[in-house]
């Protein structure tokens, strides 16, 4: 008698390897909008390859009689069929793997050893429930699951379709696919054989156009949302978040919504895959965020639309200010907020948030990176105060200097350095430098920022002397660079053209009159050099030239000062004469003064050296000493022109007081001799009415 032996698999060993059992098997996962469905179709081909063995008068045969597969949380409708028939199962759970279960049925038949027979399983994947901790989702808009097989090496195939208007996400990955011919409703099947069981592929399957789109009331702000049609509940959450975040970001930030055009907040599982709650696209205008009631999430990420790389290229701050507003937020709606902790010095993943880059996707490094830039900006502001952190924004966003520079001058990366330069100078935040030193560089880059705040130092002492003027361009683009050495040189440089303007404006004093300020200009705009340095050579120029006319002034007035008390004359200041406004028009006017006053005194030298008896004759009568008074009453008059006219004319008379003498003496005589005749005549008269008398 042959007692056959009977010996079960178990769940270990029904689907692995070297049980004794050949199993191959098509897997087809068909999306089904329709019904927001994946069905699933499992065909199975089984074969008992183990040996029949002979021990003495047994032969010991192994059959199998059940098979199971595992199917993913959300599968309903399971059935399993062989020959047409119904193989009735029963669905195990395990608590250790809520994702899957396990779903045993009998093969109807026991098969031994080189036997063969065909199953075909069949479900739908329905997906788990929004924001259960399972993660497949499927729905009319979406479809995320995991295509999967059972089966020996090599003998897996996973067969995907694609159906019309539905593409897959970035995170599908087909390498290795075969792409079929669209069927009558153009669905693609992506086919790929040769498959190991432990083969999974993560498929996201979306038509936006299928997304409940729902406009939000936000004032002057073209946004609405895009949600799945199953989750009512997470349209209501988001929409109240964003119409309230909005406004109040534009608050708290200062600007109003930055982003021109229609822009969506979209539900979706993307951001998950990649580890994240959410994320802004600047590209497509839309915020990605999870399923989850997260109004945290939602802030954050509306924080982006002004909180990004238009600021500075430094992800800690890009990420780290926006997760500081998301909290500022959740506090005033009254809910719990995220807080900051410092990070662990021993962290195996910590590192310089300089270096923390889009390009890590280390898990541990990512949340560190995150951690420890929420807590370096939450520090930062909580310092300088919200108002502040305004215009610490305002700075980045509008590339201007944050050392008080009003004209556009070229600038520097938008890199850690302006960041701090902002903070300090905009922010006024002091613990900058040894937050800064602590979290933010490397060691290499330390030192930079001790050598950087005392430079920075001297260029404020700079900046208070130069006042009124202001800072020069070229100054400030060094410091700006972090350019030390330069600015130091700079500094310097700067200095030897204040100790000018400090000469020309002792000058100024001097001579009564203000030289008009053309150095200013040409002190704040004195560009770098090219070699180094600030090139201060327009400005020194200006003031040399400015200071050789005001020494030229100052010596002719000098000139005036010794001139006129022997000329007689009190002349005007200079700043009481019409028309002087600088040095040039104030020679202008010494120079008259000095010539009529020097006429005056050569012309009463003139005059009192003339002699002789025709001149005394000649200055009879002249009123050459009026016309000189008048002279100096026109120079005091400030009237150098009218003096000098009188003056020309009184040398004219002085040179002719000899020829006016003799003709003065010729009329005289000519009138005396006339004089004479008419006396003779007229006593010739009286004289013969007298003797007529006698008659």
């Amino acid at each position: 008698m042959l007692i056959a032996t009977t010996v079960s698999s178990d769940r270990a060993a029904a689907q692995s390897a070297d049980n004794g059992l050949e199993e191959a098997s098509v897997n087809s996962f068909e999306f089904d909008p329709t019904r927001g469905v994946v069905r699933v179709t499992i065909d199975i081909d089984l074969r008992n390859v183990t040996t029949d063995r002979v021990e003495g008068d047994l032969i010991r045969r192994t059959f199998f009689d059940s098979y199971f597969v595992a199917v993913p949380r959300g599968a309903e409708n399971i059935v399993a069929t062989r020959d047409g028939a119904v193989l009735e199962g029963a669905l195990e759970f395990d608590p250790e793997f809520p994702a899957f279960s396990t779903y045993r049925f009998p093969l109807g038949t026991e098969l031994f050893s080189g036997q063969s027979t065909s199953l075909q399983v069949t479900y739908d994947h329905l997906g788990a429930p929004p924001r259960d901790q399972v993660p497949w989702r499927v729905n009319e808009a979406y479809a995320g699951f995991v295509a999967f097989g059972l089966g020996d090496d090599g003998l897996v195939t996973l067969r995907i379709s694609q159906p019309f208007g539905y593409e897959f996400d970035e995170f599908t990955d087909l390498t290795g696919f075969e792409v079929g011919e669209p069927d009558g409703f153009a669905t693609v099947v992506h086919t790929r054989a040769g498959l190991n069981e432990d083969t999974r592929i993560t498929v996201g399957l979306a038509n936006d156009d299928r997304l409940v789109s729902t406009p939000l009331d936000v004032e002057g702000v073209d946004i609405g949302l895009r949600s799945w049609p199953d989750d009512p509940e997470w349209a209501d959450f988001a929409g109240a978040k964003v119409e309230a975040g909005i406004p109040a970001l534009e608050e708290l930030i200062g600007t109003p919504w930055p982003v021109e055009g229609s822009f969506s907040v979209r539900q979706t599982v993307e951001p998950s895959r990649s580890g994240y709650a959410g994320w802004f696209d600047a590209k497509t205008s839309e915020i990605a965020v999870g399923e989850a009631l997260d109004a945290d999430t939602i802030y954050h990420e509306l924080s982006h639309a002004w909180i990004n790389r238009r600021l500075t290229t430094e992800r800690w701050f890009t990420e780290g200010l926006p997760q500081v507003y998301a909290a500022e937020l959740v506090r005033r709606d009254g809910d719990e907020e995220r807080t900051p902790t410092e990070p662990a010095a021993d962290d195996p993943a910590a590192r310089p948030l300089t270096d923390w880059t889009a390009a890590d996707d280390e898990r541990a490094v990512e949340e560190y990176g995150y951690a420890t830039s929420f807590w370096v900006l939450d520090g930062l502001v909580d310092e300088i105060g919200l108002d502040r952190t305004r215009d610490v924004v305002a700075a980045l966003g509008s590339g201007s200097s944050p050392y008080g520079a009003t004209s556009d001058v070229e600038r520097p990366d938008f890199d850690w350095k302006r960041v701090y330069d902002v903070l300090v100078e905009v922010g006024g935040a002091t613990t900058a430098g040894d937050v800064f030193r602590s979290h933010v560089v490397g060691q290499a880059d330390a030192p930079l920022i001790e050598r950087r705040d005392r430079a920075a130092a001297d260029v404020a002492e700079l900046a208070e002397r130069s006042a009124p003027w202001v800072l020069p361009v070229g100054v400030r683009n060094r410091l700006e660079r972090w350019e030390i050495d330069d600015v130091t040189e700079a500094v310097v440089a700067a200095d030897v053209v204040l100790e000018q303007r400090t000469e020309l404006e002792s000058i100024e004093d001097a001579v009564g009159v203000d030289e008009p300020d053309a150095a200013d200009v040409a002190y704040a705009s004195a560009p770098m050099r090219s070699t180094g340095g600030v090139d201060f050579g327009e400005v020194t120029a200006v003031l040399d030239a400015a200071i050789a006319l005001g020494e030229q002034l100052d010596e002719q007035l000098q000139g005036i000062t010794m001139v006129a008390p022997e000329a007689g004359v009190s002349p005007p200041e200079l700043s009481d004469i019409e028309g002087v406004t600088d040095f040039a028009t104030g020679i202008a006017a010494t120079d008259g003064q000095l010539e009529a006053m020097v006429r005056i005194i050569e012309l009463d030298d003139q005059l009192d050296a003339a002699s002789g008896f025709f001149v005394t004759i000649g200055r009879w009568g002249s009123d050459i000493e009026r016309d000189l008074d008048a002279a100096r009453a026109q120079v005091e008059r400030a009237d150098s022109d009218a003096a000098l006219e009188i003056l020309d004319s009184a040398e004219v008379r002085i040179d002719d007081l000899a020829a006016a003498g003799r003709l003065r003496l010729a009329v005289a005589g000519a009138l005396l001799v006339v004089a004479i005749g008419v006396l003779v005549i007229f006593w010739r008269r009286r004289r013969r009415a007298s003797l007529e008398a006698q008659d």
